[in-house]
């Protein structure tokens, strides 16, 4: 309760920032905490549920490591170490760093591919119109394609998840990304009412965005861009997912091995992982992901090692909030 009161006072104040609605989940070991507080539309003054639909933006990325990590402990991709152009061989950059070798799905989902941060000709206000043989043959191309050395350092990368996400579905399974999703990630947690098919179901729960002026925002389709960026769920389909990720990290080394750092800042404060941004805060390291598209903010964070994680969901612009933001004699009754 105490965490839940902080969260909605300090993202929903009348001088604050533009969302008018807050949802999100508490998992601690087997407690699970849900809680809507807000409007979801201001005219019509449609009160925040736990089955209102908000799109997380990039924690659609936690989604596809998910389905990759799934993949490998199904066996049909043997090694996170392989390269990706073992399921495409169309897969190639040019690497004036190291010869032959190409980017692996390990350094795909750590953002640790050198690869762009953003997928030529999309973005969160035209959207995504391309298809992978398109951004494959651009890659191919593209002298400078990969801006840095394979796992040297950190290089956020929306193409390296629109491609994963879409590789994965296309060469491995011959299916389109949604469909790939619901039979990989989400039929399997019971999240009923996540996806990326904005049906006319899914926009009749959609809590209408806000931009940071507190207008009506515009809306994105990100078509090809869905898997690093184009994902909607709910309050009650985020705690299946989060209490699965700390489920499988105390059942799992595979699956903590997988959430480890793969990168750590000279001051050992902050870091990279899969596809975690990374906060020391005490003894432990919050796993967390952020995420905003017009008129849409959410967060996910994690501490595995306490089994504690929370996600947030906001219809809104402006939110600066994350555990590493709570005064110092609040932290040690939260983490």
């Amino acid at each position: 309760r105490q965490l839940r009161d902080f969260l909605v006072g300090s993202t929903l104040s009348p001088s604050g920032p533009s969302a008018s609605s807050v949802v999100g989940a508490v998992v601690f070991g087997n407690q699970t905490h849900l809680f809507a507080h807000g409007v979801t539309d201001k005219p019509s003054a449609s009160q925040a549920t736990l089955d209102s639909i908000y799109r997380v933006a990039s924690v659609s990325k936690v989604f596809v490591v998910e389905a990759l990590l799934r993949e490998v402990e199904q066996g049909t991709i043997r090694s996170l170490d392989d390269e990706v152009r073992t399921i495409e061989p169309a897969f190639l950059v040019q690497n004036p760093f190291s010869g032959n070798e190409q980017p692996t799905f390990r350094q795909l989902m750590s953002q640790m591919a050198g690869l762009p941060r953003e997928t030529p000709g999309c973005n969160d206000d035209i959207g995504c119109n391309v298809t992978t043989d398109d951004v494959l043959a651009a890659l191919q191309t593209d002298e400078s394609a990969l801006q840095m050395p394979l796992f040297w350092q950190p290089s956020y990368s929306n193409v390296a998840f629109g491609l994963l996400g879409n590789l994965l579905a296309e060469r491995l399974h011959a299916e389109t990304f949604e469909a790939y999703l619901q039979r990989q990630v989400l039929r399997p947690l019971n999240m009923t009412s996540s996806g990326t098919n904005f049906t006319a179901a899914v926009l009749d729960q959609l809590a209408t965005p806000y931009d940071i002026a507190g207008n009506i925002a515009p809306f994105t389709d990100l078509g090809w861009g869905n898997p690093d960026g184009g994902i909607f769920t709910t309050a009650r389909d985020s705690a299946r997912l989060l209490k699965h990720l700390l489920d499988g990290y105390q059942s799992s080394a595979f699956r903590r091995q997988n959430m480890q750092p793969k990168f750590v800042n000279p001051a050992f404060d902050s870091g990279f992982g899969a596809p975690w941004e990374l906060y020391k805060v005490g003894d432990y390291f919050l796993r967390t992901k952020s995420g905003d598209l017009p008129g849409y903010q959410a967060q996910l964070i994690m501490v595995p090692e306490l089994w504690f994680g929370v996600t947030l969901f906001w219809n809104g612009e402006g939110q600066n909030l994350s555990l590493i933001h709570i005064s110092e004699p609040t932290r040690p009754r939260l983490i």
